[in-house]
Formats: structure tokens, C-alpha cells, sequence
């Protein structure tokens, strides 16, 4: 009974190693594939998907799964890089194709659902940042582009994009922070009815007309308060810079994903 018990806890042990291995291995290949917010990758259920691929006790493959599926959409990781992330783990833990197709549909099911949930209960402006949705600003374009369809005035020549992109910081309240620290400073210098959204945990823009008389002013006042910011210690470190937006409305998730 006590050799018995010895090696059930060695096998434990093994099993623990191998799923923090399987883990550590993942999240570095993953980074190195240009995932769009490294210090976002982490979850409670990447880890329990490492374990259940290593075969650690804990829920199956397929639920675990499915939980990152949820945890991803709450974070607005794109669908597509979610499933792209999870085929790399199962590379890593040897997986067929049966089993690799079973963990990305219910990562798939378990994101599509998340998505579903906040689809008519989220609101278009987070109420802590004061700073739009990515949804929201999504939509704002997207009528500007069928505005300009019938006139036959570019978007890209009456409008850009403001983008401010902050340092990332792995602790929750404090990338909070630094977005409160950056909505404050653009709505400073931005007063009017120019959208202010943030389009990943660490990077705002500002849909601001081109034709402005004062946004030269306004981008070189904003650049200070944020240099004052980082001066101060309140922010870490930031760049701001004015994006051409692309001549097409197709091309917009093109751009976002590279302001990512």
C-alpha cells in the first residue's frame, strides 16, 4: 500500500512538472507569434488546459477548453488568434487531428458564447474609463465610410486616428489606472465630439477630424500631459502619434490589429 501511495504521488509530481512545462513552453511560442497583448495571455484557464493536456487531474481537455474560449472573448482577443494560441499548445502536447479539432470547436463555442452574452447587455462606454468600446468606434466608422460612399470624399482625408499606446503592466488595477491617467489627458485637449475608445488594454485612440485648425496644437498639448505623466511617475511610459485610416472600410481591421 506504501509503495503504492509513492508512486501515486511521483506520478502526481510528474504530471505537475509537465503541465507547468507544457505552459511555460506555450505562452513563450505563443509571444514569439506576435500575440497581440503579452501581458494578457495568462489565464486561470490556460492554466487548467496545460494540466488537462498534460494529464493532470482536473476538468477534460475539451472543457477546459471551452472556458478559455470565454475568458478570451471577455479580453477581446480575437477569435481567430485564440484558436491560432490553443493549436499551439496542442503541437506541444502531441495531440491528433481528431483530438486538436475537439478542443478548438469548443473553444470556439465557449468564445462564440461569451460574445452572444455581451452582445445586448455591454455598453458602449466602459463606465471606470469613460473610453468607447472598439465595438463602438467600429461602428462609428463604418458609417463615416457609407457617408463618404455617396459623397465621394474620402474618410482618410477628413479624419484619423489619435493613437496613444501605453506600457504594459501585468497588474489589472494599474493598466486601469494608466487608462484613466490617459482618457483624462485626451479628453483635456479633445473636448468636443471626437470618440475616445480603447482598442486594446493598453492603447486609446481618438477619432479627430484632419481638418481641424487646432489638432496640431492639440496632439502636441496631449504629448506633453502624457510627458508630464511620465515625468510624474503616474504612467510608465507612452508614444502618440496621428494614423492615416485606410482608403477602404475593409482595411480598418487590418489597422487594429496592427495598433495591437
Amino acid at each position: 500500500m506504501g509503495e503504492r501511495m509513492s508512486r501515486y504521488r511521483r506520478g502526481q509530481a510528474g504530471r505537475t512538472l509537465r503541465a507547468a512545462g507544457l505552459l511555460s513552453r506555450w505562452r513563450a511560442e505563443s509571444l514569439a507569434m506576435n500575440w497581440s497583448d503579452p501581458a494578457a495571455w495568462w489565464t486561470p484557464a490556460a492554466e487548467a488546459v496545460a494540466d488537462a493536456l498534460s494529464g493532470r487531474a482536473g476538468p477534460d481537455s475539451a472543457a477546459a477548453s471551452n472556458a478559455l474560449g470565454r475568458q478570451r472573448a471577455s479580453a477581446g482577443v480575437f477569435l481567430d488568434e485564440a484558436r491560432t494560441d490553443l493549436l499551439v499548445a496542442a503541437r506541444m502536447a502531441g495531440l491528433g487531428r481528431a483530438d486538436r479539432a475537439t478542443i478548438v470547436d469548443a473553444l470556439t463555442l465557449g468564445w462564440t458564447d461569451r460574445t452572444l452574452e455581451t452582445l445586448f447587455t455591454a455598453d458602449c462606454v466602459d463606465p471606470l474609463t469613460e473610453l468607447a468600446t472598439p465595438g463602438y468606434l467600429v461602428t462609428r466608422l463604418r458609417e463615416l465610410y457609407a457617408e463618404a460612399s455617396w459623397t465621394g470624399e474620402p474618410v482618410a482625408r477628413d479624419y484619423a486616428l489619435v493613437v496613444v499606446r501605453l506600457a504594459p503592466v501585468s497588474e489589472v488595477l494599474e493598466a486601469e489606472t494608466q487608462m484613466i491617467l490617459a482618457q483624462t489627458a485626451l479628453r483635456a485637449v479633445f473636448p468636443g465630439g471626437q470618440t475616445l475608445a480603447r482598442v486594446t488594454p493598453h492603447c486609446v485612440v481618438v477619432l479627430a477630424r484632419r481638418r481641424e485648425p487646432a489638432l496640431g496644437r492639440s496632439l502636441r498639448e496631449a504629448s506633453a500631459e502624457l510627458e508630464l505623466a511620465v515625468d510624474e511617475g503616474r504612467l510608465r511610459t507612452s508614444r502618440i502619434w496621428l494614423e492615416t485610416l485606410p482608403r477602404e472600410f475593409s482595411g480598418l481591421a487590418g489597422l487594429l490589429r496592427q495598433l495591437q
